[in-house]
């Protein structure tokens, strides 16, 4: 099973919940699986939901992760034509039915990319390649604020540099 993993901590270096796409091969079928849990507390481990999807095709997936931080939903879509389109596979809302047992620390996430097998030979080198990762930051009102306060301060030291410069002249 190839694919990734966000995850969510909560107040210390534990996981809370974790948000999955994988490709999985087994000896009779190709799926893309879908997977939430969250941390089952007092049991070492976690309660899974998991759905499937079958492929004929095995080879050449691309899988896809987008968060959109406004509505906090993470959505999980897959192609089969090198990502000219995608079909939509789950979507989990974080701050919701899907949050886990306690809000995230600092809202923040972590992204795992996963390879697992229980066959040693299962994953040949060069079967698996993650690329063309876009994570976008939207700047928060207070970097706003500190690029007018720059262009503030540049715009007051230019008119004085002019001002110097005309009693010069």
């Amino acid at each position: 099973m190839a694919g990734l993993e966000l995850y969510s901590s909560s107040s210390g270096p534990t996981r809370n919940a974790y948000y999955g796409i994988y490709l999985a091969n087994t000896p009779t079928n190709n799926y893309v699986q879908f997977e939430w849990g969250k941390w089952n507390a007092g049991i070492t481990d976690y309660d899974r939901t998991t759905t499937r999807a079958l492929t004929l095709d095995g080879s050449d997936v691309v899988l896809r992760m987008d968060y959109d931080g406004t509505s906090k939903i993470l959505a999980l879509s897959y192609s089969y034509d090198a990502g000219a389109s995608f079909t939509a596979g789950a979507s989990f809302d974080i701050a919701g039915a899907q949050a886990g047992n306690t809000t995230p620390l600092d809202n923040g996430f972590g992204i795992d990319l996963l390879g697992l097998t229980n066959n040693a030979g299962a994953i040949a080198a060069g079967q698996m390649s993650y690329d063309n990762f876009a994570v976008s930051a939207v700047p928060e009102p207070s970097t706003y604020a500190a690029f007018a306060g720059l262009g503030a301060l540049g715009l007051a030291w230019w008119r004085r540099r002019q001002r110097t410069m005309a009693t010069h002249a």
